[in-house]
């Protein structure tokens, strides 16, 4: 429950607003707040530059639905939910790629 004077910082799911609120009035038998903005960001969304051509591609889809991977050609997502960059452009060599995923599984046993 929120009371008069408390500030509230929030985000968007893509990163790319952020600001912080104060509450200024309360309606104990609604629970209705009445906020007022202390200040707000926009920044640039991040822009990864993908370096590999090889039909695919990976996408941040948000703080909450992390990363997925896109088959160029039709734009049909393949793979979703990833924690990270590195992780996604793994799944797309290791899942995605045939010849890699043989080269992949080669190396995995040699460093074993």
């Amino acid at each position: 429950m929120f009371v008069r004077g408390d500030h509230i910082r929030w985000r968007d799911d893509s990163l790319t607003q952020y600001g912080e609120l104060v509450v200024v009035a309360i309606d104990a038998a609604t629970l209705n707040l009445e906020l007022r903005a202390l200040w707000f960001k926009e920044v640039e969304a991040v822009n990864f530059e993908e370096t590999e051509k090889n039909g695919f591609s990976a996408k941040f889809l948000g703080q909450f639905d992390g990363w997925a991977v896109y088959r160029d050609f039709d734009g049909t997502q393949m793979a979703k939910n990833i924690s990270s960059r590195d992780e996604c452009m793994r799944r797309i060599r290791t899942d995605f790629l045939p010849g890699l995923k043989n080269q992949a599984m080669r190396s995995q046993r040699i460093c074993s």
